[in-house]
């Protein structure tokens, strides 16, 4: 079975979920956060596309890390599902080094946002 949803309907989704817990008196702080992290993967130059890297953030001593996931696949749920965040890479961008930082955005508390 494929499930299929397009960006509209998932705007719609989380804009109706918000109201919803707005309405209820849920003070939670928004589920994403954008910040920094030490790479522990050698990743290459990008091509000509933009890229949206899942990747698995790991913390030691106050210091963010990540590594990116092998399996990139979008239609992938598990992949997705397991990732605590994205990197952007836009086209042509050059290599990334380990132990290089790099702009991430993080996935906080997305569970606080089920519907």
């Amino acid at each position: 079975m494929t499930v299929s949803i397009n960006l509209d309907s998932l705007r719609t989704i989380t804009f109706v979920n918000l109201i919803i817990q707005k309405l209820l008196g849920v003070k939670k702080k928004d589920f994403i956060n954008f910040c920094s992290a030490v790479s522990e993967d050698l990743i290459p130059k990008n091509n000509k596309l933009t890229s949206f890297l899942r990747i698995i953030i790991n913390e030691k001593n106050g210091i963010l890390s990540f590594k990116v996931l092998e399996n990139q696949d979008s239609s992938l749920l598990f992949t997705l599902n397991k990732s605590d965040g994205i990197i952007i890479r836009y086209p042509y961008e050059p290599e990334i080094i380990r132990g290089q930082k790099v702009h991430i955005i993080q996935f906080k508390s997305f569970q606080n946002f089920f519907i």
